[in-house]
């Protein structure tokens, strides 16, 4: 699969529970494919938390911690609205302005919208040994779908 001409590795199964991944490498960047879900029961709640002055940016959602050969940790989190956004494959504006490009995808059989995410790694010279995806308790669910890794050259 490939989105705004980055090849990812899609999971076999959308991630939207706490999962890590071993990598063992250097790399420059860490490309995320994510999505999001805001069930009818929770979206009135959480859009209006969206509103909320603290959350101009968007409202953090889950995280991606990278753990690094020196023992050292990054912790950077996913925002609903500028990052990714929960809207249908058809709609006319499906644009979130943090992501580098979106898709209409099928995830588990359920059409979604999916975002490309780009991390740049600060220290592109130390090992990353693993990261890890882990949602938040917002009321919207985030599904991490697919990954890539630009390797340090």
């Amino acid at each position: 699969m490939t989105i705004a001409g980055i090849a990812l590795h899609p999971l076999t199964a959308p991630a939207t529970a706490a999962q890590t991944w071993q990598l063992d490498r250097t790399l420059s960047a860490l490309y995320l494919l994510v999505a999001a879900d805001l069930p009818a029961d929770t979206r009135e709640a959480f859009l209006e938390g969206f509103k909320s002055k603290e959350n101009w940016y968007g409202v953090p959602i889950a995280d991606i911690a990278v753990t690094y050969a020196d023992g050292t940790e990054r912790t950077q989190p996913i925002y609903y609205g500028s990052e990714v956004r929960a809207v249908s494959v058809d709609d006319p504006k499906p644009h979130a302005w943090g992501a580098l490009g979106w898709a209409p995808i099928d995830a588990d059989g359920t059409p979604r919208m999916a975002y490309l995410l780009e991390l740049p790694n600060p220290t592109p010279a130390v090992t990353v040994t693993s990261i890890t995806f882990t949602p938040r308790e917002t009321g919207c669910t985030p599904m991490l779908l697919g990954l890539a890794a630009r390797s340090v050259r």
